[in-house]
């Protein structure tokens, strides 16, 4: 196969996708930090260092130099740690292909001042970007088993293309349009699954599991519906998925760090003992600012805090979260914009309907009025000669579908303009949820979570 695939991270995560990219056929270049790196991947086919039992396909070549892994990429994803990555992204802004597609595996986000790992993409190099995230345990995509995850871009054809990339037997990939969501629903989990691994050490039990589990959504979605994401994305794999499998394993990296700090580790003894990144503490002190100056209701994420940062006990988690004086369990109030985020509403599209909606809300009124005057037509003709005028009849019809478009239209209920503007070809929003086929929503469906 022609396409060049990149994947840019040699670590846990970066060397799987690296794999199953090249055991679909096409030539991988990995990127990793040092050469000796590099060349032990490349004479033992094996990523020694994360995945020792993983053979890796002959389609993989490693690399430590950017030059020459970028040279004709057609995809790039990004797999490196959080702290690296607005580096890595302004060293490769002038190696990247014109149509080349990038997206962001990391899990993290960037702060002073806050940003996403995608922000950082477009405003370096301002191309088709996505970000793939979901329940991927490393360990266990490199053991065959089975797993899923949700590529999300507003660019259809990038995700097709991450599909047939990555897609085999035993990973399936969902779609999502809602990059902010997805992007969000991956980084904020990490903090959730070091409060779950503190929680278990210190024996709270399945029951506080479990409300913890369930309070951590309503923070994870409460934060991102604030930053203009789609609630409903959380419901998903990139969501709720990520969210049990990270908070209730112990190959979760964040995971292991909460339950070492919760037997008694400070936190440099914990990272010490994984080994690897846990990008979750990094996210915490980045929410922990946003949310207090954006002034969002996150308990967990406060108790956390203090447990690391200002010398609070790990037991302490528990009693704040009991004590906490907000006791409403779903907080749902419809609203009928919180869907259309704001790289949606630079779509073509939006703009055609925001330009007419005033022509049509007038339209509407127009409409109404005739309809009433043509039924008072045709019940004196109807009246005087015994039958219906067909006429009549037939305009009325239009009238009353003009009407009912409309009226559907304005309440944001379709995406179709009235009849007589319909476009024949409206692509809906695609949204990741937990069933067997990926479904259509539309924006009155989807619920603000406060």
């Amino acid at each position: 196969k022609s396409k060049k695939v990149v994947v840019l991270g040699g670590g846990s995560f970066g060397t799987v996708l690296a794999n199953l990219a090249a055991s679909n056929g096409y030539q991988v270049a990995l990127w990793v930090r040092d050469s000796e790196h590099a060349l032990r991947i490349n004479s033992e086919g094996a990523n020694a260092t994360y995945h020792p039992e993983l053979r890796l396909s002959e389609n993989i070549q490693a690399s430590d130099s950017l030059k020459n892994v970028m040279k004709n990429a057609s995809m790039v994803f990004i797999a490196t740690p959080s702290i690296v990555f607005e580096q890595i992204i302004e060293r490769i802004r002038n190696l990247l292909e014109e149509d080349s597609y990038v997206i962001s595996c990391t899990k993290g986000i960037l702060g002073q001042p806050f940003r996403s790992l995608t922000d950082t993409i477009i405003s370096n190099v301002g191309i088709n970007i996505g970000v793939l995230s979901g329940p991927n345990l490393a360990k266990e995509i490199a053991d065959n088993k089975v797993a899923g995850s949700v590529i999300a871009s507003l660019d259809s054809d990038l995700v097709d293309s991450v599909k047939t990339v990555l897609s085999s037997a035993t990973f399936k990939i969902y779609s999502s349009n809602d990059v902010q969501g997805v992007e969000l629903a991956g980084a904020l989990k990490n903090i959730y699954a070091i409060i779950c691994g503190l929680a278990e050490a210190i024996e709270v039990g399945e029951n506080a599991i479990g409300l913890i589990l369930t309070r951590s959504m309503a923070e994870m979605s409460r934060f991102a519906v604030a930053k203009g994401a789609n609630p409903i994305t959380f419901l998903g794999l990139a969501g709720m998925g990520d969210l049990v499998a990270t908070c209730t394993s112990k190959l979760s990296r964040n995971y292991q760090l909460g339950y070492n700090i919760g037997k008694g580790m400070d936190l440099n003894e914990a990272k010490e003992d994984i080994g690897q990144v846990a990008e979750g503490i990094r996210t915490l002190d980045v929410i922990k600012n946003e949310s207090s100056e954006l002034d969002i209701k996150m308990p967990l994420v406060e108790s956390l805090y203090n447990i690391i940062y200002e010398g609070g006990q790990p037991h302490a988690l528990i009693s704040d979260l009991v004590k906490n004086p907000h006791e409403v369990d779903v907080e749902f109030k419809y609203w009928v914009m919180n869907s259309i985020n704001k790289e949606e509403i630079l779509k073509p599209n939006k703009w055609i309907r925001l330009i007419f909606m005033v022509l049509y809300a007038i339209a509407f009124n127009f409409a109404v009025s005739i309809c009433i005057g043509l039924s008072l037509v045709q019940f004196l003709f109807f009246l005087f000669t015994g039958k219906a005028n067909p006429s009549i009849a037939n305009f009325n019809s239009y009238i009353m579908e003009f009407y009912h478009d409309t009226l559907a239209f304005l309440l944001f209920q379709t995406e179709e303009k009235p009849f007589p503007f319909k476009d024949e070809n409206i692509e809906n929003d695609i949204i990741d949820v937990e069933v067997d086929e990926v479904e259509e929503s539309t924006s009155d469906d989807i619920p603000k979570i406060s």
